[in-house]
């Protein structure tokens, strides 16, 4: 609609069309250029959502040789539909489902704004589900658990957690295994066989024993199914990282080691260990000292690297060590960056108020994987027999090794004991 008065012209029109009516015919661009620089929006644009208020009759003159471009551009889309912003689709739940789930112990409202195409499905089928669960010897109460975990397996077609079930029964997992897998993680049974399937013949390529297998299936599931060859993706990064750091390693058998050590590191994102090597790196670990850490402590990928930082940070000045010291206690203790605060303070604490110095722990920094219990009890003994070790090395022996090891230092005090007699007689 155009403006008639020349003191208090005001153009109504829609942005999308001046947007692409301006960059057609420049000319009217530079006529209105000032007047452009009053233009308010909001977010809809109806009839009285915009105005353009022009400056000056000289422009509006010029306006008036384009009449009919005028009108087409500076228009009002005062008759155009307005399009309510889309938002999620509204489900209509099936009466009786709804009903009949609500009846075993399941809560519908959260199964709707969860997996709400759960509610649509027929009442004959979910009934069929929830007794297909029930003769796999579930009890109802295990039944509603799982259901309240995974709604989404009313929805599964049973043939298909049939063939998971024959799956897992062909790597030799027994049937309580597999229903305590249901039980913990039901959501393995609604993925792809062929996903799960892709992951285990990576993990076989390891030479991973059955038991090992096993263990992982049982206590790690979710490796299996979230990501189709992720498995792979990780373990193939893995092994160009320790290749390109120290390549007289062996990568088969440092990635046997580290999924059997950490498991979960092999459900992590190329990107993710990417990310954590690069931080390593900046912290000072390269070569062959970055991919002994990464071997024997495959953690180190998967936790924060903040927290690394301050492990790093702590051990220094726990033991008043320099940067260069703090990098190769590391380097022969990789175990230590994920310990918590409490571990190394108190540890640290009771060895100085035994009498033990920085530089005793430094030279044996495997004392941290000794628990204090133990710590206190080998270092009463050896009170009793009023001696104490240079090193701290007996900390990781095993305890008939100790035992021995008292005996002997019992027998060298009663030779003295008798040298002494001897020479005073």
């Amino acid at each position: 609609m155009l403006a008639t008065s020349l003191r208090v012209p005001v153009f109504r029109f829609c942005v999308k069309d001046v947007t692409r009516c301006l960059h057609s015919h420049k000319r009217i661009l530079k006529a209105i250029h000032g007047s452009l620089l009053g233009i308010r929006t909001v977010s809809r644009c109806t009839a009285s959502s915009c105005t353009i208020p022009v400056g000056s009759g000289r422009e509006f003159g010029m306006l008036e040789k384009y009449t009919q471009l005028r009108f087409r551009v500076l228009c009002s889309d005062a008759n155009a539909t307005v399009k309510e912003p889309r938002g999620r689709k509204v489900t209509v739940p099936n009466v009786e489902t709804k009903q009949y789930l609500t009846s075993i112990g399941l809560d519908c409202d959260i199964i709707q704004e969860g997996q709400p195409m759960v509610l649509l499905e027929d009442v004959t089928k979910v009934r069929n589900h929830v007794t297909f669960l029930q003769n796999l010897n579930l009890s109802d109460e295990e039944v509603v658990a799982i259901l309240k975990k995974t709604p989404e397996l009313l929805k599964v077609n049973t043939a298909s957690i049939q063939e998971h079930i024959r799956y897992l029964q062909d790597l030799e997992l027994e049937g309580l295994l597999i229903l305590n897998i249901m039980q913990r993680v039901p959501r393995f049974f609604t993925s792809p066989l062929s996903r799960i399937e892709s992951n285990v013949e990576y993990i076989q390529s390891l030479s991973l024993t059955n038991k090992n297998m096993r263990i992982l299936l049982k206590y790690f599931p979710s490796l299996f199914y979230r990501r189709k060859n992720g498995v792979q993706y990780a373990g193939e990064c893995l092994q160009r990282i320790l290749l390109e750091h120290d390549p007289n390693c062996n990568p088969q058998a440092s990635l046997k080691y580290m999924i059997r050590t950490d498991p979960l590191l092999f459900g992590r994102t190329v990107g993710e260990i990417e990310h954590r090597v690069t931080h390593l790196i900046s912290l000072g670990f390269d070569g062959i000292s970055l991919a002994k850490i990464i071997r024997f402590c495959p953690s180190v990928l998967r936790i924060g690297t903040e927290f690394i930082t301050e492990r790093l940070l702590l051990v220094q000045k726990c033991l008043s060590l320099t940067r260069e010291q703090s990098l190769d206690i590391v380097m022969r203790l990789p175990k230590i960056l994920h310990a918590s605060d409490h571990t190394l303070e108190t540890k640290v604490d009771y060895l100085f108020k035994r009498g033990y110095t920085a530089a005793d722990i430094f030279r044996n920094p495997r004392v941290f994987n000794t628990g204090l219990e133990r710590m206190a009890s080998r270092l009463d003994k050896l009170a009793e027999l009023k001696f104490r070790p240079k090193s701290l090395s007996f900390m990781q022996r095993t305890d008939e090794w100790f035992e021995n090891y008292l005996q002997e230092i019992k027998h060298r005090q009663e030779e003295m004991v008798e040298k002494s007699k001897q020479s005073s007689e």
